[in-house]
């Protein structure tokens, strides 16, 4: 992919110059009205922003790492009796480095490293670090930091040794959270994108809407400033985003937001990129055409010129849209071009719908210049084949991220989606009623009603829209699901022990036993012992020997059993051992069972 933008060259930049003076004689007084209605509307706008800050938040935890590191060389937790020349991490999809970081440090907290990571033979899933020749014997930890395929973040750590010698579990914890990065980052980061998200689909579809169905709103103050909003929102929102690429990559505080060397790093990576390339386009191209659209005086040649400008706006709004697609999930996995062409399409119906109805909300006032009913009819029609467009794109994706019923609402992913799904349907039920109603309007039946409605519209599609760019930084669901571990385990003759772990993964986890006697009915027994004892780590977190983890169980029932305060420290797979006591004199140990936590 190209890392940089190309050069307009000196006669390029005067000629934008000169386009972007013309642009501000004819706007100019408009900008300043712009500036001014924010400043006395700053409480509504401040609302929407805490609205979007408090669900960005509230999901947080999901904007955590994609790419899955599949190997290590050293292996994790491995011994070696000779000092390795560099370690090498596989991942299961292209990651970037240049927001990256491999530390390797010895027991004393000392870097052994020699240059800077890359790709060995210029495989994109893979990553190399050289070492510092002649390490001598001792334990060492590798915490890592990629950024992977769909521009999230991806950090770990894992341990090897040389020799003789260990590093602790603890030391090797305190470097992982320490790679972490930075909380706020990440929220505002997430704010960002769903500002950015709103204000391009405002600006595609108010546009729309004003140019094919409502003409007489290019005289109308209000629907000018919106789309003018829009324009400075989307430029803003591609801006900032570059520069929080970098701190978010390479889990820098805010403070280090306009730090050279990462913007730079950061104008390298896929994402940094795209939003470089949606900067320029919006204001380079997007706001010219916006201004030829938007002009109020038609002749029979500026007509002419109208109908180059929306072929010119079409072809500029997809290219908009598709920078978020490729720097998103749809870019990655199997088939990702297909999926990135969808994933464009759904963005073009909910900007066409999204965008026309905050529009609508402008055109539905009661003034002479309002719309139409024949202008309303015919956003309508664009409604109905947008949501059709959204519908089949969306199932698409949803069936490409999520992979199983099982996932949907034991995921972060999968319930955002369910989320997602409900606005949407509730949308939906608003918009066939005021198509029923659209349908019979004549000139004085579009009045107050139709504002209120549509205004409800525009407030449920905002919240959907933070949904989907919270979407977009969570794990998606075919990655972080886990199905419910059963097994049935035989305590002598007499007894069935079944075993189930809903999620098996690490950190609090539930176990629920329930025994059974040969006919299949739940049994009373006296007591029931389990332990978990470690087998192996997963590859990628330090191999630290755990055994004798003991369970705590409290009866919940006639022959049933639940885990109290259960917590799997780390990843991989883990013995369960079952003692259990069917009545004052017999106790059996029931066979040991594999299970796998991720």
């Amino acid at each position: 992919m190209t890392r940089t933008l190309p050069s307009l060259g000196s006669f390029g930049q005067g000629a934008l110059a000169l386009m972007y003076y013309h642009v501000w004689r004819a706007n100019g007084r408009e900008i300043v009205k712009i500036v001014d209605v924010l400043r006395r509307r700053a409480g509504r706008l401040l609302a929407m922003v805490v609205l979007a800050v408090g669900i960005v938040v509230g999901d947080a935890s999901t904007a955590f790492a994609h790419a899955q590191l599949e190997s290590t060389t050293p292996t994790a937790g491995s011994v070696l009796t000779s000092a390795p020349t560099d370690v090498t991490m596989t991942f299961g999809e292209p990651v970037e480095i240049p927001l990256g970081s491999v530390q390797v440090l010895d027991g004393a907290g000392r870097s052994v490293v020699q240059g800077k990571p890359f790709h060995p033979g210029g495989v994109a899933s893979k990553v190399a670090q050289d070492l510092q020749p002649g390490l001598p014997d001792g334990g060492y930890v590798v915490v890592w930091r990629v950024i992977s395929a769909d521009s999230h973040p991806v950090h770990g750590a894992f341990t090897f040794s040389i020799g003789s010698g260990t590093i602790s579990s603890a030391t090797t914890a305190h470097l992982l959270a320490k790679n972490g990065g930075s909380r706020a980052v990440g929220v505002v980061y997430g704010v960002v994108r769903a500002l950015g998200y709103v204000a391009v689909a405002v600006l595609i579809g108010g546009t729309m809407l004003v140019v094919g169905a409502w003409p007489a709103g290019r005289r109308r103050r209000t629907a000018r400033l919106l789309l003018w909003t829009a324009w400075g929102a989307s430029a803003f929102t591609a801006l900032a985003a570059i520069a929080l690429e970098g701190v978010y990559g390479a889990a820098r505080p805010l403070q280090d937001l306009l730090q050279p060397t990462l913007l730079h790093a950061a104008l390298r990576t896929r994402a940094g990129v795209l939003d470089a390339w949606r900067f320029a386009i919006v204001v380079a191209i997007a706001g010219p055409l916006l201004a030829l659209l938007m002009n109020r005086t038609r002749t029979e040649r500026g007509r002419a010129v109208d109908r180059v400008a929306i072929v010119g706006a079409i072809v500029v709004g997809l290219l908009v849209l598709g920078t978020f697609s490729l720097a998103g999930h749809a870019a990655t996995g199997r088939g990702a071009g297909f999926a990135a062409v969808i994933d464009v399409g759904h963005l073009a119906g909910v900007s066409v719908w999204v965008g026309g109805l905050a529009m609508l909300v402008v055109a539905t006032r009661r003034k002479p210049d309002g719309i139409t009913p024949a202008g309303l009819r015919r956003f309508s029609l664009w409604a109905v084949i947008s949501v059709a467009a959204i519908a089949v794109s969306g199932g698409f994706e949803a069936w490409r991220q999520v992979g199983t019923w099982g996932a949907v609402l034991t995921t972060s992913y999968g319930r955002l989606l369910v989320a997602k799904t409900v606005g949407f349907a509730v949308i939906l039920c608003f918009g066939a009623a005021n198509r029923r109603r659209v349908a019979a309007l004549n000139v004085r039946g579009i009045s107050a009603w139709l504002g209120r409605t549509v205004r409800v519209e525009v407030g449920l599609a905002a919240v959907v829209l933070v949904l989907a760019a919270v979407l977009v930084d969570a794990r998606p669901a075919k990655q972080s699901y886990t199905p419910t571990f059963h097994t049935n385990l035989k305590a002598g003759s007499a007894v069935r022990v079944a075993v189930s772990i809903p999620q098996p993964r690490s950190g609090p986890v539930t176990l629920r036993l329930s025994t059974y006697d040969a006919k299949g009915h739940l049994v009373a027994v006296p007591e029931i012992d389990a332990t978990l004892n470690l087998r192996t780590s997963a590859a990628g977190l330090p191999a630290v020997a755990v055994a004798g983890l003991p369970i705590r169980l409290q009866s919940a029932g006639v022959g049933r059993f639940t885990s109290v305060g259960l917590e799997v420290p780390i990843p991989g797979v883990w013995t369960l051992n079952l003692t259990v006591r069917t009545n004052d004199i017999d106790e059996y140990y029931a066979n040991p069972t594999t299970v796998a936590f991720r």
